[in-house]
């Protein structure tokens, strides 16, 4: 019984040597393409793991970008007397807004970037970015002698003048320069504009700021938006000041984004967001009309916007 079974094994089981030799090879070809698979499978898992971690970190926001957006927008602005809705404009976080507007409210008073900096919340990087556009104004003798101060972030530059001829809060004149030419607002560097007769270095800063974030000057009257600009003061200027519109920078409804929106002191929160939901739900506008007759912009906010705006 058992030399019948062990002839049936060898019958069954026993190989030539050329095959044996054949069984062995395929055998550790498959041990090593196991391994091989095995060793693919890790590194696939390891690669994935990495590029979540990666697309985790670039999508985690920045605590700069929390406070800070990247599409700020930005004017020159005094932390004594901006409103809440002007300050909210800034995009600075809440935390920082709200100490803010307590520390005025607890009769606190801003005299210098100094003291913007030390507000609770405050970071180097924001403080940075905000600096710039720090406007102060403090009474030092009586009411009718003002001095004024801008913050500029190159060389830390403070600019004061004081004078008392005058009712308005904030004056800024040379009655005594002399104009030697035309002043065209949309090319003009500070030299320039200071050239004009009642126009500083405080003012000049102010109307460079300003052109900017407009995208140029399409009226030379537009200059009475500019803060501390009074109408006295625009009348010792005005007969010596152009603007070419031709160099107005114009909005492209059909493309800008929120940012290049938002940046424009024309265009409200309100306006943007319904221009970019109508873009949206109706595909591109065909004329800058569109804004007005889908009541998207009331005809106040149109007639200011049109000049900076462009189907095209």
């Amino acid at each position: 019984m058992k030399s019948r079974f062990k002839q049936l094994m060898h019958d069954y089981f026993d190989f030539p040597r050329k095959d044996r030799n054949g069984l062995i090879i395929l055998g550790t070809l498959v041990v090593l393409a196991a391994i091989a698979n095995l060793i693919i499978d890790h590194l696939d898992r390891e690669l994935d793991r990495k590029l979540q971690q990666n697309r985790e970190a670039s999508d985690k926001p920045n605590p700069v970008d929390k406070m800070l957006s990247s599409e700020l927008f930005l004017f020159p602005f005094d932390p004594n007397t901006v409103s809440a809705e002007q300050l909210d404009s800034i995009n600075l976080s809440r935390y920082i807004k709200s100490n803010i507007l307590k520390y005025r409210s607890a009769g606190g008073r801003f005299t210098s970037p100094a003291d913007v900096r030390r507000i609770y919340g405050m970071t180097d990087s924001i403080f940075m970015e905000i600096e710039p556009y720090l406007l102060f104004a403090a009474n030092v003798q009586n009411e009718k002698t003002t001095s004024v101060q801008t913050s500029r972030s190159d060389k830390g530059f403070e600019q004061k003048s004081s004078f008392s001829k005058h009712k308005s809060d904030e004056k800024d004149f040379d009655t005594n320069r002399a104009v030697i030419q035309p002043v065209e607002l949309n090319s003009a560097d500070s030299a320039q504009l200071v050239s004009l007769r009642g126009v500083g270095p405080v003012y000049a800063v102010r109307i460079l700021k300003y052109r900017n974030l407009l995208g140029g000057f399409h009226s030379k009257s537009q200059l009475l938006e500019v803060y501390g600009i009074s109408e006295e003061a625009y009348n010792l200027f005005s007969d010596y000041v152009f603007s070419d519109s031709l160099k107005v920078q114009r909005l492209r409804l059909n493309f800008s984004e929120f940012g290049d929106f938002i940046r424009h002191p024309y265009f409200k929160r309100e306006h943007v967001v319904a221009i970019l939901n109508f873009r949206q739900k109706h595909g591109p506008f065909v004329s800058e009309e569109q804004l007005l007759s889908a009541g998207l912009v009331d005809s106040v906010s149109f007639r200011r916007l049109k000049p900076y705006i462009t189907y095209r």
